[in-house]
């Protein structure tokens, strides 16, 4: 559960003080404190008096001495491992991710050579589906090469880049060779499941196996058990998958990454897709962000890795006596090149300008009159209702499957949940413009053409957290609540529905994994530690097409100076 600002002082407190022992005290409201901001753990060497918020003091680090501090090897409440501390519960579940990463590698150097001469042995088949002819090197190409050498491949770009190609490219690859493989696929929330899914049936229609391809979530994927924080798959009951593609990857926390990739047999190929440059999850950790920033460089390759795809490309693309001594930049392949965006103008120059940081070009991008993106810093009445008039266009659309795609146009996305600049106020906000105009009548909670996001997995229903659906007529006049659910419009009583909310304007947060063709972002004028870097580069690659930022510019240029930042000990022991 995330703990709010205003309350979390003293539920920190709290907890420190039901321990007799005063001088572990400082240490457990710390670590209270930031893993409620994310962070799995603390440097114990720097941590001082005024991380404790006047509520403690300490003298010196904390030390192994301490009853209830242990090295890992027993069930003490902290973890004092490398000079940084953990709760023990995501002490194991960092050593669980780290040392299952070290068994995938192994395992992977172990396959290579066979890999390679598997590959080489079908020249024609690989040719067709790799372009080995290129005189360039093709990234999504080398991803889908290396997703096929290794048992563990990060995938990481922005979008536009084409990882949901490189995956189809690597599933060509796999199926032309070894129809008989099981694959799975799965994301966070069922919406970005489906969305890939999507994307690999019908734009890529990459093989006749493909159609037995299912999308899961992760939980569904590892089998939730009701009333239990543990899944049916796991160390002793593995996934019965010889390839697990999990999409939007940097939307997981540490504890479901733990449990994930425990489940994964030593034989089954795990590729993991997502946006290094993306919000962390909602939950503690950060880890797809802190595995892809682990190498110096990514794709710069290890000369055996070089030697490896020189061979089966038949040309040397990659230096062979190079010497990287992180072995973990062999399973990652970074796709820089957006298809979607340009780099020169529009939500891609923007974006670009955002990941570097480059505030010298702030001034020029936000007085540009580029068609794609517009900045308004006077929070203008006019541009907002111009904008709330698109979803006019669902609400007049008489056909629901057709109105559910029209509806997926159109978003607001806000920073906060709350507030004048918040979530709940802005749906009401829209709700009176639109019935204002006649568009909608507020007369129950599930109102004619309302439309909904889940926000709790309902596996009796079917729904998952994520799913947008909207509140339309049957043909007998009842009210139903119609979501698109792997391609079959479904209706459900409304009243069944326990977890939904207005969804004209959803966070930020919740609209990973989504992408509409047009996008207004939402920002305070006032500084909140939410509002970073990368959250401004989520909201704005949301956008297909177009997006408006409704924001005060100070706090908006302020916001592209602030990172994220989580403590985590995976880089040091990786």
């Amino acid at each position: 559960m995330r703990i709010t600002p205003s309350i979390s002082k003293n539920v920190h407190q709290q907890f420190a003080d039901y321990f007799p022992e005063q001088e572990i005290r400082p240490y457990l409201y710390l670590l209270s404190k930031k893993l409620a901001e994310g962070h799995i753990c603390v440097k114990n060497n720097e941590i001082s008096n005024e991380d404790l918020d006047g509520l403690y003091e300490i003298d010196q680090p904390l030390a192994l001495k301490n009853n209830l501090v242990s090295d890992g090897n027993k069930a003490e409440p902290v973890v004092l491992y490398r000079d940084h501390l953990y709760f023990h519960r995501y002490f194991i579940y960092e050593t669980i991710i780290v040392e299952k990463i070290k068994s995938l590698i192994e395992i992977s150097q172990k396959k290579l050579q066979n890999r390679i001469k598997e590959l080489s042995g079908h020249e024609k088949t690989t040719d067709a589906l790799i372009n080995t002819n290129a005189n360039t090197i093709d990234w999504q190409s080398v991803a889908a090469v290396t997703g096929f050498l290794n048992q563990f491949t990060i995938i990481t770009g922005g979008p536009g880049t084409g990882k949901t190609t490189s995956v189809s490219k690597l599933l060509k690859l796999l199926l032309s060779l070894h129809p008989e493989l099981i694959i799975a696929l799965a994301a966070p929330t069922g919406k970005a499941a489906a969305r890939m899914a999507e994307s690999i049936h019908n734009n890529l229609n990459i093989s006749e196996q493909s159609e037995n391809l299912t999308p899961f979530t992760i939980h569904r994927l590892l089998g939730t058990i009701r009333n239990s924080i543990y899944f049916k798959h796991n160390v002793d009951n593995p996934l019965p998958y010889d390839v697990v593609i999990i999409d939007e990857s940097s939307m997981i926390d540490v504890a479901l990454f733990a449990k994930l990739i425990q489940a994964v047999g030593p034989e089954t190929r795990l590729i993991m897709l997502g946006d290094k440059n993306q919000l962390a999850s909602v939950e503690a950790g950060s880890l797809f962000g802190d595995l892809c920033n682990i190498p110096e460089q990514l794709n710069q390759f290890s000369g055996e890795m070089g030697s490896a795809l020189n061979r089966i490309y038949n040309k040397p693309l990659f230096d062979p006596k190079n010497k990287i001594n992180n072995k973990l930049g062999d399973h990652i392949v970074e796709l820089q090149k957006s298809y979607r965006f340009s780099d020169e103008m529009g939500i891609g120059r923007f974006s670009r300008m955002v990941l570097k940081e480059d505030l010298e070009k702030f001034e020029a991008i936000t007085t540009s009159t580029d068609p794609d993106i517009e900045f308004d810093f006077s929070y203008c009445d006019e541009k907002f209702e111009t904008f709330v008039s698109l979803f006019e266009s669902y609400i007049q659309t008489e056909n629901i499957a057709e109105a559910l795609k029209k509806l997926n146009e159109a978003r607001i996305l806000c920073a906060l949940r709350e507030g004048q600049y918040g979530v709940f106020e802005t749906n009401v906000r829209i709700e009176k413009l639109l019935e204002k105009k006649g568009f909608i009548k507020r007369t129950r909670e599930f109102y004619q053409h309302r439309p909904v996001m889940i926000t709790k997995n309902d596996y009796v229903l079917g729904l998952n957290n994520g799913d947008t659906g909207i509140i339309r007529k049957d043909q007998k006049g009842l009210l139903k609540a119609w979501f698109d659910i792997q391609g079959q419009l479904t209706a459900f009583n409304p009243s069944l529905i326990n977890s939904a909310e207005t969804a004209y304007c959803i966070t930020i947060h919740k609209s990973q994994g989504s992408e509409f063709n047009n996008v207004m972002v939402l920002l305070p004028d006032f500084e909140v530690p939410v509002l970073t870097k990368e959250l401004v580069y989520t909201a704005v690659t949301r956008a297909r097409d177009r997006v408006l930022i409704q924001a005060d510019k100070q706090i908006l240029k302020n916001a592209l100076t602030k990172s994220i930042q989580r403590g985590s000990g995976v880089k040091e022991r990786l």
